[in-house]
């Protein structure tokens, strides 16, 4: 009798914008074993980003089970599209705790790719209610796309804890024995093992951006 092949896993698409627990969730997709992709193009111009960033996810995409990071949020509908029964994880937080984390990344590299997000004449420090609109208006239309599909959308609030057990009853993977890989954002000062940590997860997407640990 010929074996059976293992069932493909469902790809898994953290579509929340940056600053909402997206590494934390990078993170725990490689600990559950998916061979997961992180940012792209944070290198790349204004220019370069708006030609070629769908193009670099969706080819990407191919390649890995797993996306986190900037600007796989801003490609939802072209993913869904592409890869029909994919897992998609919105994560947020309040509207004004992300505008802060935003107007510190402006003084930052790589703010082709926060222009990217919020436009380009919006990407200064005057520009807080429009990035909240945009903010909102994400959230609002992530919710609306998949609100006849409630199995294929998972919304966590990174105001709160993230757990496994919600992500892996969603994901159907077994719940991990080790804690949930809680990172927080370079803001947030009180806990400098885990900004430690967040470092270094870095650090090995710059290494190995694809492949699970």
């Amino acid at each position: 009798m010929a074996s059976r092949r293992p069932l493909r896993r469902s790809k898994v698409f953290c579509i929340g914008f940056p600053n909402t627990g997206s590494t934390s969730m990078r993170a725990a997709l490689k600990q559950l074993g998916y061979k997961t992709a992180g940012p792209l193009g944070l290198d790349q111009p204004l220019d370069a980003l708006h030609a070629f960033a769908l193009e670099m996810c969706l080819q990407t995409a191919q390649t890995v089970e797993a996306a986190a990071g900037e600007p796989w949020p801003l490609f939802y509908k072209e993913l869904d599209k592409s890869f029909p029964g994919s897992k998609f994880i919105l994560t947020t937080r309040s509207c004004e705790a992300w505008s802060k984390t935003l107007a510190h990344s402006l003084s930052e590299p790589g703010q082709a790719m926060t222009a990217f997000f919020v436009g380009e004449e919006h990407a200064t420090a005057d520009g807080e209610e429009h990035w909240r609109t945009v903010f909102n208006t994400h959230n609002s239309d992530v919710r609306a796309h998949f609100a006849d599909r409630p199995d294929d959308l998972l919304c966590l609030s990174a105001e709160e804890p993230f757990l496994w057990g919600p992500i892996c009853e969603f994901l159907g993977a077994k719940v991990p024995a080790t804690p949930f890989p809680a990172l927080r954002t370079k803001q947030d000062k009180t806990n400098w093992m885990r900004s430690a940590k967040k470092r270094l997860t870095a650090f090995a997407d710059k290494l190995d951006p694809y492949v699970a640990p």
